[in-house]
């Protein structure tokens, strides 16, 4: 078992942890683990709880419960006694639970609102079980792949709620809280929400002085115990490290980034920029010695289930380095694009508005920074003027599935009105409570705390306060964020207007190094999920992309998931998936 399972109203499961709490139909486990904030079995009278939790308002909440010496398990239970079910509304961190209340014969579980810790639940027998990883629950109930999950990973769709690749499994969204009596069926409402009523004036002093206090907050709030942070040289990672050494300069800082030496995911000129100028210990990782497949088997079992995210196969290193190094927490970066917007939706705005003369001059902006200005003149005007006035234009290629039940790229999709509803759209479409599903699974697999000071929920409730105009000054996107950390970030980050990419290593390896490996999960694993896979289509756009090398690039995400989806089933059929 990874993490905690709490089961209500049945019997007969065998205690698979260190931890355990048991009281008529309801048994709680945690698993024994060196994870600081680790899952956790807490008691207080007649209430129990099993959870995985980190409370960033501790101090706030040992001051309000009169609890000075209280830990976070039993801060939530004093919050409950205290608040009732509103005790959510007063946890800021992230937090995965059930509560069991013996008096009043009920369970409560919830996940934070971001969706940072995982949550899952099945019927199991007459009751139910509720646990912090999927391997947890599959094993609980009979293995058999979702046909509808498994196309919608295929397609890289993550925005149903609830559904998992795993039939009988199903995923409790961030920021729901689920309550129910035995015997009867949980009853879910959303506690919090991304839909935020809060507005900040348009004014660069007010917005750059709001988002810089949330953020120190978010960042001095998870700097407990032996914390390092990821550097990968983008502005999310180097704000991070910047800010711990302007907040605390006489700390220490470990810092671990992945290096490759070309292509375009060469990012050693920003990274020397941030650690020389924040005077940190940097680690360095060979990120092509990270790549890939050979490590695809020991990934799928930290995962627990094929990823979205091909990135994370990178990461785990990462990580691995993070605990080699001694540490048991590292600072992460990933989620700042999503939480600050990058703001290109404003030129949509300013198009439906008819505002033509503001979207040419912030248009030119970006066109005179642009490598090759006319072919970012007409993608910008394409896509931000152009379709959502008069429609989307057919895809020149059409996304390549692998699915038997495929699902159609050319439905007609309503195109956000404004910045601000296209912002809340991407945040609440289930995407982030996935992929941070993932990025949690791969750390603690190693015994290392992920943190990540942009979900942090003071920093989620300003960044969508801030007026959609903040966005985009001068031809860079996260303008606000640039300006907050304008005292802090070398010059070379600030003026940074391109991202790191990492296709060509990801194509390297599918294509030409790994191929032993690719082809034995194409060939031998893929023909056990003909039920969900195309096989046929997989195996014959593998030869093709192999006579044919321009085809590689544009099918690597969905050719890649499709390569994790048959080893992940191949495996947990034969029950033969390995530990982490």
């Amino acid at each position: 078992m990874t993490g905690f399972l709490a089961l209500v109203g049945t019997d007969g499961v065998r205690d698979p942890g260190e931890t355990a709490w048991a009281s008529g139909h309801v048994r709680l486990f945690a698993e024994a683990t060196a994870r600081p904030n680790g899952p956790r079995v807490a008691t207080r009278g007649p209430l129990a709880l099993a959870g995985d939790l980190r409370l960033d308002n501790r101090d706030d909440l040992r001051r309000a419960l009169r609890a000075p010496e209280a830990d976070d398990p039993d801060l939530v239970l004093r919050a409950y006694e205290r608040w009732g079910d509103a005790a959510v509304d007063h946890l800021i961190g992230p937090f995965s639970f059930l509560l069991w209340d013996e008096a009043a014969g009920r369970a409560l579980a919830a996940r934070d609102g971001v969706g940072l810790r995982p949550l899952f639940r099945a019927r199991v027998g007459g009751g139910w079980a509720f646990g912090s990883s999927l391997p947890t629950l599959q094993a609980l109930v009979p293995f058999q792949v979702d046909a509808e999950g498994a196309a919608d990973y295929l397609a890289g769709d993550t925005t149903h709620p609830t559904r998992t690749l795993v039939a009988g499994v199903e995923r409790v969204p961030g920021g729901y809280l689920s309550t129910f009596r035995l015997g009867d069926a949980p009853q879910d409402r959303r506690f919090w929400t991304f839909d935020r009523p809060e507005r900040l004036p348009d004014d660069d002093r007010v917005v750059e002085e709001a988002f810089r206090e949330a953020f120190d907050q978010a960042v001095l709030a998870r700097l407990g115990g032996n914390v390092g942070a990821f550097l990968s040289g983008g502005l999310d990672s180097s704000s991070i490290v910047t800010t711990v050494r302007a907040l605390r300069p006489d700390r220490p800082l470990d810092t671990f980034s992945l290096l490759f030496e070309s292509g375009s995911a060469h990012e050693r000129p920003y990274i020397d920029a941030v650690a020389e100028s924040a005077g940190v210990r940097s680690h360095r990782v060979d990120g092509a010695s990270a790549l890939l497949l050979p490590h695809l088997d020991a990934d799928l079992a930290a995962f627990g289930q094929p990823p979205m995210a091909p990135n994370l196969f990178l990461t785990r290193h990462l990580y691995h380095q993070v605990h080699e190094a001694g540490l048991d927490a590292v600072l992460d970066g990933f989620g700042g694009d999503n939480i600050v917007g990058h703001g290109l939706d404003w030129l949509t705005e300013l198009a439906l508005g008819f505002r033509w003369i503001t979207f040419a001059r912030t248009t030119a902006d970006f066109v005179r920074r642009a490598r090759h200005p006319g072919r970012r003149l007409r993608r910008l005007v394409r896509t931000y003027a152009v379709e959502p006035l008069v429609g989307s234009f057919p895809r020149a290629t059409p996304t390549v599935q692998f699915g038997r039940h495929a699902r159609p790229d050319d439905e007609p999709v309503r195109r956000p009105r404004t910045a601000r509803e296209a912002h809340m759209a991407e945040l609440a479409s289930g995407s982030l409570g996935r992929l941070f599903e993932e990025a949690f699974a791969t750390a603690t697999a190693v015994g290392v705390e992920p943190r990540f000071p942009f979900l942090d929920r003071r920093v989620v409730e300003v960044c969508l306060a801030v007026p959609p105009s903040q966005h985009l000054r001068d031809g860079l996107t996260r303008s606000y964020l640039r300006r907050s950390m304008a005292a802090r970030l070398p010059p070379a980050i600030l003026q940074r207007s391109s991202k790191a990419r990492f296709g060509d290593n990801f194509v390297d390896s599918v294509f030409a190094r790994d191929t032993d490996f690719v082809e034995h999960a194409i060939f031998e694993d893929a023909p056990g999920s003909a039920d969900i896979l195309d096989v046929k289509a997989l195996q014959a756009t593998y030869r093709e992309a192999m006579r044919t090398p321009h085809l590689r690039e544009p099918i690597a995400p969905s050719f890649l998931r499709a390569v994790c989806l048959a080893r992940w089933a191949a495996q947990a059929r034969s029950g033969s998936q390995p530990s982490a």
